[in-house]
């Protein structure tokens, strides 16, 4: 990440967070990557393809609103995709809760 802005990747299940997003991501001086990946709640499909994307070089994080949208919220498969990115040197993010609008 040397020299560069750090390049996140927008993951929810729901459209209208995607402004949200992009605002946290700008006020934390992240670039927001043109490619978001949305998905029904529950399917997770477009969850896998956004870390597969976070596999390149030039993306160092995957930003959504919590851990509760993560399509397998267990424990293992958590923990697998937090080292499966660090492998990658990427790392999950979420926009913090009062930011988000949740308590």
């Amino acid at each position: 990440m040397s020299g560069r802005l750090p390049m996140v990747l927008l993951y929810t299940t729901r459209v209208a967070a995607r402004p949200l997003l992009t605002a946290y991501a700008r006020s934390q001086g992240w670039k927001v990557n043109e490619d978001a990946f949305f998905d029904r709640p529950g399917r997770g499909r477009r969850f896998a393809m956004a870390c597969s994307a976070a596999e390149s070089p030039s993306i160092d994080a995957i930003l959504t609103i919590n851990q509760r949208i993560l399509p397998a919220h267990t424990t293992n498969v958590y923990e697998r995709t937090l080292q499966r990115l660090a492998r990658h040197r990427a790392f999950l993010d979420f926009v913090p809760p009062t930011i988000a609008g949740l308590r």
